[in-house]
């Protein structure tokens, strides 16, 4: 009786644990949401910061524009299409981002939700790696004046 009462114990924690482990394509899905919101902020910032580097690179020193050495203007300029760049990719997976997944299994959709999961997770790194060069490139100008 007691091993029977054991073996049973143990079976309905085994199965409370694997219920509860069993994911959610919801949850990933929220999460997916949640990234791309917090991404969405990046990208706005990261337009601010190119808008004021293209300020800068298209006003000349006459006009009281910063003087800038040619390295200054190619780095400009790689920084502006790095922006750019992140913002056309952020686009294109807007455009392909597809929440509604009727007609899938859970395991598709799980599936689906984790790559797209990875995939906005490498679009906020990209975004928070130009930010970051952008404002240590605009600092660098300041110190320079």
């Amino acid at each position: 009786m007691r091993s029977f009462l054991f073996s049973l114990g143990l079976f309905l924690a085994v199965l409370i644990f694997s219920c509860s482990q069993k994911q959610d394509y919801k949850q990933i899905r929220t999460e997916v949401v949640a990234v791309h919101d917090k991404v969405m902020k990046d990208a706005d910032l990261a337009y601010a910061q190119r808008k004021v580097v293209d300020s800068i690179y298209r006003q000349p020193k006459s006009a009281g524009g910063v003087s800038l050495s040619r390295a200054d203007s190619l780095n400009m300029l790689l920084l502006i299409a790095e922006i750019d760049k992140a913002n056309h990719q952020m686009e294109e997976w807007m455009d392909s981002f597809e929440p509604d997944v009727s007609g899938k299994s859970d395991a598709a959709s799980i599936a689906y939700f984790h790559s797209e999961l990875k995939k906005i997770r490498n679009l906020d790194q990209h975004f928070r790696k130009v930010m970051v060069r952008s404002d240590h490139f605009l600092d660098s100008l300041k110190q320079g004046k």
